[in-house]
């Protein structure tokens, strides 16, 4: 009865000493997984931040595009208001346009207006 008692307890032994094996082996596979899911979230986390810079570099970049698309746009009535300042005053804007510049005739299309506008700065400066 004995030699049974002790082939119990071997296998008892056995089978703790696996159990705690499986167990350590576990806590260390739970352990690389949690060190790789805070590397993802650090990576995830910056490449939000990337995202959102990239997000405003692209509206400033539209935003200056709308800027100086609006400047070339306005070029030509502003060089037109400067020519008609004389003595720090501005004469009324409807002084400044003979009948050939009246845009509502349609002879001038926007890319016409553009190329006017800047024909006109070369000879200004």
């Amino acid at each position: 009865m004995e030699q049974a008692q002790r082939g119990v307890q071997d296998v008892l032994s056995i089978s703790t000493e696996v159990h705690v094996f499986h167990h350590a082996r576990l806590e260390k596979d739970h352990a690389r997984l949690e060190k790789d899911h805070a590397r993802l979230e650090k990576d995830h986390a910056r490449l939000e931040k990337d995202h959102a810079r990239l997000e405003k570099d692209h509206v400033r970049l539209d935003l200056d595009h709308e800027v100086s698309q609006n400047d070339r746009d306005f070029s030509l009535l502003a060089r037109l208001a400067r020519t008609a300042c004389t003595n720090d005053r501005a004469d009324d804007l409807s002084t400044l346009f003979d009948p050939i510049m009246d845009f509502s005739f349609g002879n001038f299309s926007k890319a016409r207006i553009l190329k006017l506008s800047q024909d006109l700065g070369f000879v200004e400066a």
